[in-house]
């Protein structure tokens, strides 16, 4: 893995894409944790951690906060590999990288739906935007099953105002939509095992499932311990979510 080259990358377009990230036996075995977890922990999960294409029915679309429920998952996050990446990028030492949010995206077949353009910043508020996303692809990933877009060099336009979006787990998006001709998107293609990452203010959205193959992922956050959180807006940010779960929760148009 040539870590100069991906920084470059990243740097430039505000994402990489790194093949063959982890090898086919560690997918193997995260294949299995995530069953064991859709077993025998989602059952026991309170309400908002598992959403579905349906909200109340239906296959899963979204599961947050992965780790605060399973050991694995909770090392899973924090291995040296993610970390070593993302204090390369940013330039810092080891132990000045945080683990934030681990997220598990769904996208099944036929089903999965699309997610708006939005920037991760536009939910999380960090300050200076040294954080950035780690995306591990557990199925093979194309246009068809619903690859990320990436707006390419949008990094550079910093943390714009957002607005809600009416979307579960996507519950924000910009209050004006990214020229996509200065910023053109790039499907992210990747295998089983591959990983994304982008930076927190790279717009970013992926289109529905048409295919007959899921599109599943884990996404986690990572941060430099130089950010810091405007709390007034991610306070914001959580109670539009809340506010748009309620709503769905009684059928009300949001």
């Amino acid at each position: 893995m040539d870590t100069t080259a991906i920084r470059q990358t990243f740097l430039r377009d505000g994402f990489a894409l790194v093949e063959e990230f982890f090898a086919a036996l560690e997918m193997d075995e995260l294949e299995r944790q995530i069953e064991s977890y859709l077993r025998d922990v989602v059952p026991t999960l309170p309400p908002g951690i598992v959403l579905r294409e349906h909200h109340t029915s239906g296959p899963i679309k979204s599961m947050s906060r992965m780790d605060e429920f399973a050991p694995f998952f909770a090392q899973f996050k924090a291995q040296p590999r993610f970390i070593a990446l993302a204090a390369d990028i940013f330039q810092v030492a080891l132990a000045e990288i945080i683990s934030e949010t681990m997220q598990f995206f769904g996208k099944p077949a036929y089903e999965g739906s699309t997610t708006p353009w939005h920037q991760d910043n536009g939910f999380q508020h960090f300050y200076p935007p040294e954080s950035l996303m780690i995306w591990t692809a557990i199925d093979d990933v194309d246009e068809e099953n619903g690859c990320v877009l990436f707006a390419q060099g949008s990094h550079a336009l910093g943390t714009v105002e957002h607005k809600p979006s009416g979307v579960l787990a996507f519950s924000q998006m910009p209050a004006e939509p990214v020229d996509l001709e200065r910023f053109p998107p790039i499907k992210s293609v990747l295998r089983r095992g591959g990983i994304s990452l982008h930076h927190c203010q790279t717009f970013h959205s992926s289109g529905p499932n048409r295919s007959p193959r899921s599109r599943r992922a884990l996404a986690i956050n990572f941060r430099t311990t130089r950010c810091r959180m405007d709390e007034a807006k991610r306070a914001a940010v959580k109670a539009e979510a809340a506010r748009l779960y309620q709503a769905k929760t009684n059928g009300i148009e949001a």
